[in-house]
């Protein structure tokens, strides 16, 4: 496979040479390169409105049947259908054949609405997550991440395209070509404008089609198998981009993306087809007034990189966790989360919301204890240590750590008991296979020192209702008289 380069800057006899030669790329200045030794920079804005349509392969939560090929069976197919719009500018930065990135993001616009069967969902990007950096010191993907707050997933979500703008202009071959010639991708450029964290075999190639002194018109089609997170996954692309050649970017770009995507325990598989559209424009500086150099040291670290926010708009807590933990079900009373290492569940962990208390009362150790073994008899558990503090939130914690044996196999269960002087009150239950207590390290502390209770919605007040409603019809009663009283000021058409 050819490296993947950008367009040469010509001579006068080369130029002279091009007249003759029919449809020969000659640009009157150089280009951004796609693959040096040297460290690039660039600043850009860019606007994508992406459209999905397709289906979400859901696997049984009894059976764990697998096909010949060992790929999780689909027990059920629920169409679905979203449209993505995101408005961004970014700073970036990058070396070392893609390998080393970073990137900051000043967000104008980030909105989805995302319909599964007959359930409607809209995500809008935070206030305080509108700063976003997406980094990387491996071969995988860039991760994304908020300069000034956790990021939920859904709002990774909305960042991450189905091409990667930071490496579109990446597509341009410096090699003098002709309309009608073709040039293959990279593996390492492939990887990174499709967000994958390997290729299994396909490529992608590039083709010019048309140009002239001013653009260039460019085909990239293909087919790649790859790896995401250890999930297999199958895209094939077939888009048009626009080259400014002057300005040495592209500036358009709108590709038919198809995506079929395995079952895997993180999440459920798909098959979609996304349509894209990017118009990108260099820029010489974020609105923001900020850039890589001015926030370098508030810049994460690849740990903290992964930290998400988890919140139960139902059950009225939150907390932050690694990106690994996954929402599995939640439905008030109790939500499900699931630790997934490559592909393979580690953990699980129950939060269950308790009657309260009347405010200032709370639960002892010893009574804790107690309602740990009822709810473990008949496993064999023994209790093996218990403590008692107060977390990073504020929030008191009692835990208490049990091992024993499930058919036969050695289990470990954290569990928690988490209250506020409010009397709000909730239990943390942690499981998982003593073999796995490496993996999982210290998880469970990192959530309860974030977990938050958050209080109950006030009940409505059906007098105080009345009241407030008598008080503002008298309040638009007053605005009326008012008005009446100035209305003969000549009103301004509009």
């Amino acid at each position: 496979m050819c490296k993947t380069e950008i367009a040469f800057q010509p001579t006068r006899r080369q130029i002279l040479a091009a007249v003759v030669s029919a449809g020969l790329i000659a640009s009157s200045r150089p280009v951004i390169a796609s693959q040096t030794d040297g460290y690039k920079t660039k600043t850009f804005r860019a606007r994508a409105i992406i459209k999905l349509n397709g289906e979400v392969h859901l696997k049984s939560q009894i059976s764990e049947a697998v096909d010949a090929k060992g790929r999780t069976t689909i027990a059920r197919k629920a169409p679905f259908q979203s449209t993505v719009t995101l408005d961004f500018e970014e700073n970036s930065q990058f070396d070392n054949g893609f390998i080393d990135c970073t990137s900051l993001l000043n967000v104008v616009e980030a909105s989805s609405d995302i319909q599964v069967d007959r359930h409607l969902t809209k995500t809008t990007l935070r206030e305080e997550c509108q700063e976003v950096v997406r980094f990387s010191r491996t071969s995988k993907r860039l991760l994304t991440t908020g300069l000034n707050a956790p990021m939920f997933t859904a709002e990774v979500n909305l960042i991450e395209l189905p091409i990667n703008c930071t490496f579109l202009d990446e597509i341009v071959t410096k090699k003098q070509v002709k309309v009608t010639e073709k040039w293959s991708l990279s593996d390492a450029l492939t990887s990174r404008l499709l967000s994958l964290d390997a290729i299994r075999d396909g490529e992608l190639v590039a083709c010019l089609v048309d140009a002239d002194s001013d653009v260039a018109q460019i085909e990239l089609t293909g087919k790649i198998n790859g790896v995401v997170a250890g999930i297999r996954t199958t895209i094939e692309v077939d888009g048009k981009a626009q080259l400014d050649r002057k300005a040495g970017e592209i500036i358009w770009f709108a590709a038919n993306v198809e995506e079929e995507r395995e079952i895997s325990e993180r999440a459920p598989g798909y098959k979609v087809l996304a349509q894209v559209q990017i118009r990108k424009k260099q820029i010489d500086a974020l609105t923001s007034g900020e850039s890589l150099e001015t926030v370098s040291n508030r810049l994460p670290s690849i740990d903290s990189a992964s930290i998400r926010q988890f919140q139960s708009d139902l059950g009225h807590f939150r907390f932050i966790a690694d990106s690994k933990w996954v929402t599995f079900r939640d439905n008030g009373e109790e939500a499900i989360y699931r630790f997934i290492v490559d592909n393979a569940r580690i953990a699980q962990c129950i939060v269950t919301n308790m009657v309260d208390f009347e405010p200032g009362r709370q639960l002892s150790m010893d009574g804790f204890v107690a309602d740990v073994k009822t709810s473990l008899s008949g496993s064999s558990a023994i209790v093996r240590e218990s403590s008692e503090k107060v977390t990073s939130a504020k929030m008191r914690a009692v835990r208490v750590e049990s091992h024993g044996r499930v058919k036969d196999v050695d289990v470990i269960w954290i569990h928690y008991h988490i209250s506020n002087d409010e009397g709000r009150r909730a239990v943390l239950a942690f499981m998982l296979n003593a073999d796995d207590a490496e993996v999982f390290g210290a998880e469970d502390s990192q959530i309860v020192n974030a977990f938050e209770l958050i209080n109950w919605p006030k009940k409505l007040d059906s007098q105080a209702v009345e009241q407030e409603l008598a008080k503002s019809e008298k309040e638009k009663a007053t605005e009326t008289k008012a008005d009446a009283t100035t209305s003969s000021v000549p009103k301004i058409s509009r």
